[in-house]
């Protein structure tokens, strides 16, 4: 009796099967990473134009965040229900830092308003269209008002831009409402230093 060895290995049958599941697992593989990319371009796009429609509220926040009531004695804040000054350490737009004088303007158009701001010497920059008739309020000791009084060494509490009972940016400044006044000038009128 004469053995036969028989050979270990894959009969064409088997590799076959193998290679059409293979290639039926790569093209799965590659439709979902493409799907999947495209969908990350578009989330991406939706990001970036959500991003740049925040952008001027940011900036309206940050740069009321950054009042600064330097000076007791000098009125460095002023405000009406279309229009407010401050000095800010915190300028919009990405421009450089540094402590200037700012001014946010609601400017009326046929179907709302343009809220632009200019700081120090630049020329006044458009930076959204609101369009409902919104304008700034002022948070003050006794409530919410449209005006803020020119009182040395005094800023709000908060900013608003709003429209009836909706508040399309609210920012409250992180410097004290009242400049600290030091008691050596309560007491004889002067400081030294």
């Amino acid at each position: 009796m004469v053995r036969v060895k028989k050979q270990s290995g894959f009969t064409l049958v088997e590799m076959l099967v193998v290679l059409v599941i293979t290639a039926l697992t790569t093209s799965i593989l590659v439709t979902g990473l493409e799907t999947t990319w495209r969908n990350f371009s578009k989330l991406d796009s939706k990001f970036l134009n959500s991003n740049a429609a925040q952008l001027p509220k940011k900036w309206f926040i940050e740069s009321v965040e950054s009042t600064l009531l330097r000076q007791h004695t000098f009125t460095l804040f002023s405000g009406s229900e279309n229009s407010f000054q401050h000095v800010t350490s915190k300028l919009p737009m990405g421009n450089e830092q540094g402590v200037q004088q700012c001014k946010w303007s609601l400017i009326p158009k046929q179907s709302g308003k343009t809220l632009s701001v200019q700081c120090g010497s630049q020329p006044s920059v458009n930076v959204a269209t609101l369009t409902d008739n919104v304008e700034f309020s002022y948070l003050t000791g006794s409530g919410w008002t449209s005006r803020f009084q020119n009182l040395p060494g005094q800023m709000p509490r908060a900013i608003r831009i709003a429209t009836g009972d909706s508040t399309w940016a609210l920012a409250v400044p992180l410097h004290p409402a009242m400049a600290e006044v030091p008691a050596e000038i309560k007491v004889s009128g002067k400081y030294e230093f």
